[in-house]
């Protein structure tokens, strides 16, 4: 017995729709207000009559979603507020690896009460790959020891004890008088 497995990166042998969204809301527009019917709508914006039907009365499908496929779990919104996030956080010496940014969004979705498709809000390795694949600007690195030694050297006690041990040195070597 053979098994398949689902590739990551799945290529798709045909282009889109030959049609734009503009064509399809006036396609929807014309058969909601009885311009046309699906037939007519369909030879004229060459649009299938299954995807105005759809579009009227079947699925829930958002208006700006065009094409085949899933919608993504998080809205654009939200994945905008996480890439914000953690780009600040990396900006104050903490950034995030792959655990913690599942544990972050896990956490954001839950005291947002968002709705999504994942088992007790547990996000997958798939949508970590295409998250890091929509937000090019990120970048997910080993975390370096150098990190927590600028950490550690920002301490105030640490920063402290530099200027003494300078300012003993330079009175030792007679360094503070300018002449």
């Amino acid at each position: 017995m053979r098994t398949f497995i689902m590739v990551r990166k799945y290529i798709k042998k045909t282009n889109g729709p030959a049609y734009t969204i503009e064509d399809l809301d006036r396609a929807v527009s014309d058969v909601v207000n009885k311009n046309r019917t699906y037939r007519q709508a369909h030879e004229t914006y060459n649009i299938p009559i299954s995807v105005i039907f759809h579009r009227i009365k079947g699925r829930n499908i958002p208006l700006n979603k065009m094409g085949a496929g899933r919608s993504q779990a998080l809205s654009t919104e939200v994945e905008k507020q996480i890439v914000k996030c953690l780009i600040a956080r990396s900006r104050m010496g903490y950034p995030c690896d792959k655990n913690e940014l599942f544990q972050l969004v896990a956490d954001y979705v839950s005291v947002n009460n968002i709705k999504t498709p994942f088992k007790d809000n547990k996000l997958g390795p798939d949508w970590y790959y295409s998250f890091i694949n929509r937000h090019p600007q990120l970048s997910f690195k080993k975390p370096e020891h150098l990190q927590k030694l600028r950490k550690t050297a920002r301490d105030p006690e640490v920063v402290y004890d530099f200027y003494e041990k300078l300012k003993a040195l330079m009175e030792t070597s007679n360094l503070t008088d300018p002449e």
